[in-house]
């Protein structure tokens, strides 16, 4: 399934110009391909990554 990166970037920060959208899309797509096929090699079973939000000093938020 490939992905409209630019919808996608334009949902996320409709505040960016037509003419860095591209740039921002081509990359998106690059980055895409470069770990498809990494991401197929992955089992199952494997917990996704968690995020924990830290405030500017980098203390975690709870």
């Amino acid at each position: 399934m490939r992905r409209d990166w630019k919808q996608i970037a334009r949902g996320i920060a409709p505040e960016i110009p037509q003419n860095e959208l591209e740039g921002v899309a081509a990359v998106l797509q690059a980055l895409e391909e470069q770990f498809a096929p990494l991401r197929e090699r992955l089992p199952y079973e494997t917990e996704p990554a968690l995020i924990f939000p830290c405030d500017a000093a980098g203390e975690e938020l709870v």
